[in-house]
């Protein structure tokens, strides 16, 4: 059975829905990513296509 996963913007105006298991997940703390992400550092999760739903 595939775990899913639900979020949302802070506003709530924004639903995300991911399902299964992420391809891969990492930290970052390089220049561009700092920039990108306004913070110290950027945590992301990589998803195969298809699983996620807007």
């Amino acid at each position: 059975m595939s775990q899913t996963y639900k979020g949302s913007c802070f506003c709530g105006a924004v639903q995300i829905e991911v399902t299964g298991d992420p391809l891969g997940m990492g930290y970052c703390h390089c220049a561009s990513c700092r920039s990108w992400s306004a913070g110290p550092v950027n945590a992301f999760t990589l998803w195969p296509e298809g699983a996620t739903r807007w």
